[in-house]
Formats: structure tokens, C-alpha cells, sequence
């Protein structure tokens, strides 16, 4: 008890941490999301991540404490691992594998936690949930309440992030679907969640998988207009989620309509004059000029969305100033790197 006397106050600090991430915005968290210095932060990452499993340990069966320990590993994994990764140059392809791979055993990590989380909870959540057999999942489903949705997004995003980094690990695809499903239906508990980033996590899967694992074009439009919804325009993420998945991919998007309650209008997005020819071409062919979709495609709407995000002011939200550096630091790589994805004459 001396002990957990003597590193409460890091543990807070960890507490302070995890709250920004997966409630509204709080003074108390200030400091820590606040935080403009990504080495600082990342300095602090793991002493707080060994501060809180410590803890876990003491209180095996503490809902809050399992959750924050899922929570923090999956930010880990993917603010301070796979974010470094994904920036490095081709040529340290070891260096960068093996991040990756790290990142992938962090996302593992919270997503342990995470269904311990559940199988504290509710009696054979895992065992039903990963069991194959769709009455089973259903019943495990089913279970979830409101309260739960931080938790069930931590699950998702933990199973989903090792997946990506990963996907011919022949174990993790197995856990593909129930997590899909877990996302799902925690969307249906609470779609406003975290000014709507369950939805992001969404819409990144659903445009990059395969139809047999879910994928679907569809699917993934109807969840960014959900993002749309629920962020206001308000969120890096929504803006990066564009950028590399719509834009970068070049999926053609020119037949959707823009279903959303909040218009571009309202949104206050202001798109670079495109000439007529450069349009048709970034569209594809195929397509017309009357194309519905009102967001600039390909190349042009890669460069909106990430000059979106360069040329926010960090200081604007406080409380998510860490979060908006990070998000800079890879808008100005893939602005750099944009020759990597595109024909460029």
C-alpha cells in the first residue's frame, strides 16, 4: 500500500492522460494533451504505461483501471510506434518493420486488456465474442451498454491497428470480424463518441479491406459523413482519414451525395479553384463533370485536406494541442512525399 501511496501521483497523471482521449474536454487534462513536445510525451509514455499495469496488478479486477491500461497501450502503440514508423525513409525498411512489429505487439497488449475489461464484466464475453459462431457473438454483443463504448472502441481500434500492420498474420485474422462488430455496435450505443471517432476507425477499414472481411465502399462513405456529423469539421482525423484514404487511394467518390445534416456551407470549407480539365482527369475516366461528390478528389482533395490541417492553429484547442502536432507532423511528410501517390506531370 506504501508503494501505491508513493506512485499515485503518476498514476493521476495516467488517468489525466487516457480522459483526454476517450471524454470531453476537461482543464484537468490540459497539461498533458496540451503538450506541444512530442519528445517530452514520448519520454513520459512508457514510464506511465508500466506505472498503470503496476497498478492493474494490485487491483486485478478494477473496470476503470483495465480500461485505462487498454487505453494507453493503444495510444502507445499508435502515437508513439506506428506514428515514427510510417514517417521513416524506404531505406531503413528493417528499422521500419520492426517498429511496426512493435507497434503490433502494444496494440496486442490493449487489446488483452481490453477483453479482460469485458470478461470482468460479462461471463464468457471473449470466449462468445471470438467463438466463430454468430449466436455466440451476438450474445456477447448484446451485453454492451452505453458505459461500455470507451472500452469497446479501445478493443476495435487495438485489433483492428495490429490487422493493418500485419494482415497475413493468419491469427489475427481471425479476430478481424469480432472486432469489426464490436465497432459496430458500439456506434449504435453512442455514434457521438469522442466527436465521432468511432467512426473514423470505420471508415479507414471498411475502404481498405476486402469484401470478405467487411470491406465496402459504401459502407465506409456513409461512416466519414458520420464523422462529418458528429466531429463538425472540428477533428484532425477527419481531415488525415480523407487525405489517406479516400484521396491518396484514389477512390472515385463521384457519385455520392453529400448525406449529411451539416452542409459544406455551415462547415466553412473552401476548396482551391480546380481547372476543368485538371478535374476530369483527377476523377478518372469515366466519370462526369457533374459529379455529385462537392469534396475535391484525388490530388487536389489530397492537398485541401492536409493544408486543412497545416494550417491550424494548435493553441485553438488546448486541450488537444499534442494530438494536432502529430497530426502536422505527418500532413507536412505526406505533402512531401505526394510524388509517392500520385502522377505528378
Amino acid at each position: 500500500m506504501k508503494f501505491l501511496n508513493k506512485i499515485f501521483p503518476l498514476i493521476l497523471v495516467c488517468c489525466m492522460f487516457f480522459s483526454c482521449a476517450s471524454t470531453k474536454s476537461n482543464s484537468l487534462m490540459t497539461p498533458v494533451m496540451g503538450e506541444t513536445d512530442t519528445i517530452l510525451m514520448s519520454d513520459m509514455m512508457p514510464v506511465a504505461l508500466k506505472a498503470i499495469e503496476v497498478l492493474h496488478h494490485a487491483a486485478p479486477k478494477n473496470d476503470a483501471i483495465h480500461e485505462l491500461t487498454a487505453s494507453l497501450y493503444v495510444m502507445y502503440a499508435n502515437a508513439f510506434v506506428q506514428h515514427k514508423a510510417d514517417m521513416m525513409d524506404a531505406a531503413d525498411f528493417e528499422l521500419q518493420y520492426s517498429e511496426k512489429m512493435r507497434a503490433k505487439m502494444h496494440y496486442l497488449r490493449g487489446r488483452d486488456y481490453s477483453l479482460s475489461y469485458f470478461d470482468n464484466k460479462y461471463k464468457n464475453f471473449s470466449k462468445n465474442l471470438l467463438s466463430k459462431d454468430p449466436e455466440l457473438e451476438q450474445l456477447a454483443l448484446k451485453k454492451l451498454k452505453v458505459k461500455d463504448v470507451p472500452a469497446a472502441y479501445w478493443l476495435g481500434a487495438a485489433c483492428l491497428g495490429a490487422f493493418s500492420l500485419d494482415p497475413l498474420d493468419v491469427d489475427m485474422l481471425s479476430g478481424v470480424n469480432s472486432a469489426l462488430a464490436v465497432l459496430e455496435r458500439a456506434a449504435e450505443l453512442d455514434p457521438a463518441y469522442n466527436k465521432g471517432a468511432i467512426w473514423d476507425v470505420l471508415v479507414a477499414f471498411y475502404a481498405g479491406a476486402p469484401a470478405e472481411f467487411g470491406g465496402n465502399i459504401d459502407k465506409a462513405v456513409s461512416a466519414f459523413l458520420k464523422e462529418v456529423e458528429y466531429s463538425k469539421g472540428e477533428t484532425t482525423s477527419l481531415y488525415m482519414t480523407y487525405a489517406q484514404v479516400f484521396c491518396k487511394n484514389n477512390i472515385d467518390l463521384s457519385a455520392y451525395v453529400w448525406d449529411c445534416p451539416i452542409s459544406i456551407e455551415e462547415l466553412g470549407w473552401k476548396f482551391p479553384e480546380i481547372p476543368r480539365d485538371e478535374f476530369l482527369e483527377s476523377i478518372g475516366m469515366g466519370v462526369n463533370e457533374n459529379a455529385l461528390w462537392p469534396l475535391p478528389p484525388g490530388i487536389h482533395g489530397f492537398d485541401w485536406a492536409l493544408d486543412v490541417v497545416l494550417d491550424l492553429d494548435v493553441n485553438k484547442d488546448p486541450s488537444s494541442r499534442f494530438m494536432t502536432v502529430l497530426a502536422k507532423e505527418k500532413a507536412q511528410f505526406l505533402k512531401e512525399h505526394r510524388e509517392d501517390y500520385f502522377i505528378i506531370w
